[in-house]
């Protein structure tokens, strides 16, 4: 691996499944995460395992926002080697943000923080990594509900922020129903000036829905504990639902600059 590719930042784009089976990532621990607005967990459970299997990635992470509300306790079993946690809105047929996460993993989920207007789960991942920087993960799993921002919604995220270990790296993933595209909205710069204070950068850039009459980004991996080391990223074609399934492979280690000998050279006299 060149140089110059250690120390790029990002990569985005759209990804057909027969991509990732020539995909050769570096010799590096990298975390996986997937997120897919399922529009029923119930309805598109078998469609989901498809498309995971095609993939063949051990993801540490599967995010699923609008689960609805209904079987959800018929599904805890469906992805061996993961533990299913959920939270839903019993008042909404249509809530609910959802984890599969790997079994291998030493984590912690906190249910009690809440957001206004969304389904939300915090999860505190410790990785054993013999590292002097920390490399423990918290990941805060979002599906805000589709109108305008609810009154509390940015303080309320400004305070799960806020409440968690300031040592960790941030993940923030999920359904927000925010287009980031939208640049004239009051609602996206409100958002983007929050993340901008915990120094998030948006790992997907791209439309993330899209219809026959427009285009949005309102799917999201934001993370904000940026290494040197490049991040993989991006978009997965995919018609499980009208959301496209998002993914991003965030590095664990950081990058050292090597050093590299100032080359002697001949210093001209000014006559």
């Amino acid at each position: 691996m060149d140089d110059d590719d250690d120390v790029e930042c990002l990569f985005t784009s759209y990804a057909d499944v027969s991509d990732f089976e020539c995909l050769s990532l570096p010799s590096l621990p990298f975390f996986k995460v997937i997120h897919l607005n399922i529009r029923s967990l119930n309805k598109n459970s078998d469609s989901l395992t498809a498309l995971l299997a095609l993939l063949k990635i051990d993801f540490d992470l599967i995010v699923l926002s609008e689960l609805w509300i209904y079987n959800l306790h018929l599904y805890q079993n469906i992805l061996p080697g993961y533990n299913f946690h959920y939270v839903i809105n019993q008042e909404n047929q249509c809530s609910g943000i959802g984890i599969y996460i790997s079994t291998s993993l030493n984590y912690k989920v906190n249910t009690h923080l809440k957001i206004d207007g969304c389904e939300y789960l915090n999860v505190f991942v410790h990785l054993n990594r013999p590292t002097k920087v920390s490399n423990d993960l918290t990941i805060h799993c979002v599906y805000r509900h589709p109108g305008g921002l609810q009154q509390n919604f940015i303080q309320n995220l400004d305070e799960a922020l806020d409440s968690s270990d300031t040592k960790c790296k941030h993940i923030l993933i999920g359904d927000l129903n925010i287009n980031l595209l939208d640049t004239y909205s009051q609602s996206t710069n409100d958002y983007l000036d929050l993340l901008m204070k915990y120094h998030f950068l948006p790992l997907i850039l791209t439309p993330t829905r899209i219809t026959h009459h427009s285009s949005s980004l309102i799917d999201h991996i934001m993370f904000n504990g940026y290494t040197g080391i490049k991040s993989f990223s991006g978009t997965i074609s995919s018609d499980i639902t009208d959301h496209l399934p998002v993914y991003a492979f965030i590095p664990l280690d950081s990058f050292k600059a090597k050093s590299k000998e100032r080359p002697y050279h001949r210093k001209k006299l000014i006559k």
